[in-house]
């Protein structure tokens, strides 16, 4: 009798279940046959070959090997992996590797292959060992916050299952300052206990967030977080700014706390006078004006409050509160153009300044005008200067903190005349006998202007002319003298000083003396004298004339240096002249003009021009026409025409002076050179420009002679001017009237 068994064999750590199922008539013989069946089946495959386990990541195994030697009856292979605290797997495959994942990092697993035939049997084990690489780690865990009054106590609990080495932990915090309109603050640190105080870097008031993450040699892994608010605190000091020294108060400025460390309340002004300390509160502002007593001296502070309680001061200033009546007691003395002011103070600590300001009317200008000064609040004596003749009101105020006082002590006068400055003499002329003299008023009148008073100096002999307001004068003066001229204003109080001084040299224009013109052919000479001793500036030469030969007048002139006394220029032949010599003086001509007359010459003629030379074609004569010469330089009398040819054979002709041609016969067989000259009674002028004919034979008519030779024939002969000179042909034309038949006319040429 046998009940149900399960015989398990373990076979390279791969479990083989044999159930063998037997009634109770089975006998233990034929159990230990079917025990044997599959003993001798499973031993039939041999185990997978050369096992590698590669890793391949943090969660990740690649299990790869050959299969079995005897692989007919192969299926596959049974995978199985078994890690630290019996974490684990196992997969069937047919393939010769297979990736392991979703491992723990830092976790040394076991791999166990074993191959299975298709009976089911497996084969032997084959076993390797590899540790997955480390990996980031997990969020640690249980983060604690216990808030003090100056410190954050945080404590956590390492990442849980994880076997990588933790190297230390990150910890980051943020502060969200409720108190500074939402202002962030962050901080961070490492450590490697599970713990860590804030401490230096604490607010209060203030929402805290921490965040904790664990590091590994890889890197840190995520973070667990936790927050928490601080309490309210007193807040630190205020920043005082300033605190100025006004008359009766003070402006105090100042900046909020570094630290507010709650809600602010107010701020507190502390007034400490000789030990005693009077308190203002003054709400949220940062400004407020405090109300002293003069001339004390205070030390003023401020402080913040919150809910909790008052902070510490800020840093004191000192102030005293500054003095600014006004002043007592001015008195204005004047001297001259000069004003000394002083006045007197009641009480004892300065003022901060004195403010001096003034207006004044020049009386000889006109000009209105205002000025100010400030001094020290030590100093109660001031001298201003003021222009001459000026009426003025000065008055001095106090000013304290660039404020001035409502009241003011003034005092008003008119300061004397005094003498004026020098005038700006602007120019002294050399005139003829005079000096024209302009000059430009003084730069200060410093009262009513009287007059004007010129000086003149020569030889160190003086001489001066009251001229009355004028700014201009022709001073009468001795020609070629030199003089130094001034020119002083003057007021009511005397006159004032010179200007600076032009010397002048007075020039001489006197009218040229003994005038004389000398004509020699076309040369003309103008000579004159000059009886003072110092020269004229100049000379103008004058001239108008009149051509008697071309019935044309013209005019010119010529300026000389004064030193020269004669003037020599060349002419117009038989041209009239009227030469005038005025004297100049400053640019300008002066006096009368002297004159004198003269005639030029006559002279020889320029050439003609030779318009036309043409004829001496059977036995015409040669035609010659002209124009006049464009310089006459005279009456013309006669025209000379001469020829020359290529023999060197010459001739002229004399024609009267109002022809303009002539007709010349000249001998044939020849090419003639044909000029013209102009003749005056001065004689012949320069031939000109040739011109050019050939005078050719010809046949003379009262050489032709007809015979009647026989019934029909007539008989013609002639001769020609020159028979020396050969002839190419000759034209002959002969004409007829029949006389038996009714007038029959014909003509032949040969």
């Amino acid at each position: 009798m046998f009940r149900q068994s399960v015989i398990f064999l373990c076979v390279s750590k791969v479990f083989l279940a044999i159930s063998v199922v037997a009634d109770t008539n089975l006998e233990d013989s034929l159990l230990y046959e079917v025990y044997n069946e599959h003993w001798e089946k499973d031993i039939r495959i041999g185990p997978p070959e050369n096992l590698t386990v590669t890793v391949i990541s943090s969660s990740e195994l690649l299990a790869s090997w050959e299969p079995p030697i005897d692989d007919d009856d192969l299926k596959g292979y049974n995978l199985i992996w078994r890690g630290g605290e019996g974490t684990g797997d196992e997969k069937f495959t047919s393939d010769t590797k297979f990736l392991i994942s979703s491992l723990w990092p830092c976790t040394e697993y076991t791999v166990t292959v074993t191959a299975s035939d298709k009976e089911g049997a497996q084969s032997n084990e084959t076993t390797e060992k590899a540790t997955t690489d480390e990996d980031v780690p997990p969020a640690p865990r249980d983060l604690e916050m216990v808030m003090s009054e100056s410190s954050v106590d945080l404590t956590w609990k390492g990442p849980l299952s994880f076997h990588c080495v933790i190297t230390n932990y990150s910890v980051c915090w943020q502060w969200h300052l409720l108190w500074a309109e939402g202002e962030t603050i962050r901080g961070c640190a490492t450590t490697q206990p599970t713990s860590f105080i804030i401490k230096d870097e604490y607010y209060a008031y203030s929402n805290i967030t921490v965040d904790v993450a664990a590091k590994t040699s890889v890197g840190y892994g995520p973070n667990v977080s936790a927050w928490s608010i601080s309490e309210e605190d007193v807040p630190s000091a205020p920043i005082m700014l300033n605190a100025t020294s006004d008359y009766g108060f003070s402006e105090v400025t100042w900046e909020p706390p570094d630290l507010i460390n709650g809600i602010l309340k107010n701020y507190t002004l502390k007034l400490n006078k000789s030990g005693t300390v009077e308190e203002k509160c003054v709400g949220i502002t940062y400004y407020y004006k405090l109300a002293l007593d003069s001339c004390i001296a205070y030390n003023i502070s401020v402080t913040a409050n919150t809910t909790v309680g008052e902070g510490p001061p800020s840093e004191a200033i000192p102030v005293i509160s500054r003095n600014n009546e006004s002043p007592a007691n001015l008195t204005c003395s004047a001297n001259n153009n000069e004003i000394s002011l002083e006045w007197s103070m009641r009480y004892p600590c300065p003022v901060d300044n004195f403010l001096i300001s003034w207006q004044y009317h020049v009386i000889w200008s006109g000009a209105d005008n205002s000025n100010e000064t400030i001094l020290e609040g030590t100093q109660m004596q001031y001298d201003l200067e003021l222009y001459y003749n000026t009426q003025y009101r000065v008055c001095v105020s106090t000013l304290s903190s660039n404020t001035l006082t409502e009241d003011s002590e003034c005092c008003e006068g008119v300061t004397e005349e005094g003498v004026p400055s020098a005038p700006v003499l602007r120019n002294a002329t050399s005139g003829y006998g005079l000096s024209e003299v302009t000059w430009d008023p003084p730069e200060l009148l410093n009262g009513v202007l009287q007059t004007y008073t010129l000086k003149w100096e020569r030889d160190g002999t003086s001489e001066q002319k009251d001229v009355g307001i004028v700014q201009y004068y022709q001073l009468p003066l001795a020609p070629c003298k030199t003089y130094n001229i001034t020119v002083t204003a003057n007021t009511t109080v005397g006159e004032g000083p010179s200007s600076r001084a032009i010397e002048v040299m007075i020039r001489n224009n006197e009218d040229p003396k003994e005038l004389a013109c000398l004509a020699n052919e076309q040369q003309l000479t103008v000579e004159w004298k000059i009886e003072n001793t110092c020269p004229v500036d100049n000379f103008l030469i004058s001239c108008e004339y009149h051509v008697a030969w071309s019935n044309t007048d013209g005019t010119n002139e010529t300026l000389l240096e004064g030193a020269q006394t004669q003037f020599d220029f060349e002419g117009l032949y038989n041209t009239q002249y009227n030469i005038c010599v005025t004297t100049v003086a400053n640019n300008i001509p002066g006096g009368e003009p002297q004159c004198c007359h003269e005639e030029t010459e006559e002279g020889v003629p320029g050439e003609p021009v030779l318009e036309e030379v043409s004829g001496g074609q059977n036995g015409l004569s040669v035609h010659v026409s002209w124009k006049p010469p464009a310089i006459q330089n005279g009456v013309i009398i006669n025209y000379r025409v001469s020829w020359t040819n290529s023999a060197k054979a010459a001739g002229n002709l004399t024609v009267a002076g109002t022809e303009r041609e002539v007709d010349v016969n000249l001998p044939p067989c020849e090419t003639y050179q044909i000029t013209l000259a102009a003749a005056t009674k001065k004689g012949y002028g320069s031939d000109s420009v040739p011109g050019s004919v050939t005078v050719e034979n010809f046949v003379l008519a009262e050489s032709v002679t007809c015979t009647l030779l026989g019934d029909r024939s007539v008989k013609t002969t002639w001769s020609t001017e020159d028979s020396s000179c050969g002839i190419l042909a000759y034209h002959i034309e002969y004409n007829w009237t029949t006389l038996w038949t009714s007038p029959y006319q014909g003509s032949t040429k040969n």
